[in-house]
C-alpha cells in the first residue's frame, strides 16, 4: 500500500469536514433570519436546523469504507468518492434547506 492510497481517505474525510465548518459558520446567520420569519420553516430547513452539529460524524463513514472495502487497490479511490459524494449531498441540502424558507417567503410576499 503506498502512501497515495493512504491518502486518499484523509482528503475524503477533509471534504466533509470542511463542509461542516462552513455550516457552523453560515447555518446560525440563517437561522437569526429565520426567527424573524415568524412561521413555520419546511420540514428541510428544521432538519438541517437539528442536524447541522453533527454532520462532521460523516467523515467517519469515509474510513469505514476505507476498511471494509473489499478490493485493497480500490479502497483508497473509493473512500475518496465516498468523501466527496457526502460533501457534495451534505452542501446540496444545505442550501436548499437554507435557501427554501426564503423563496416561500417571496412567493407570499410577492
Amino acid at each position: 500500500m503506498t502512501t497515495h492510497d493512504r491518502l486518499l481517505p484523509v482528503i475524503g474525510m477533509l471534504n466533509v469536514l470542511a463542509v461542516t465548518v462552513a455550516a457552523l459558520i453560515v447555518v446560525p446567520k440563517f437561522k437569526l433570519m429565520f426567527d424573524g420569519f415568524g412561521g413555520d420553516l419546511p420540514l428541510a430547513t428544521r432538519l438541517m436546523l437539528a442536524t447541522y452539529r453533527g454532520w462532521g460524524l460523516a467523515a467517519l463513514l469515509v474510513p469505514a469504507i476505507w476498511i471494509a472495502w473489499p478490493d485493497r487497490q480500490a479502497r483508497g479511490a473509493v473512500a475518496l468518492l465516498a468523501g466527496i459524494a457526502t460533501a457534495v449531498v451534505l452542501t446540496g441540502f444545505g442550501i436548499w434547506a437554507c435557501y427554501s424558507p426564503i423563496f416561500a417567503l417571496a412567493a407570499v410576499v410577492g
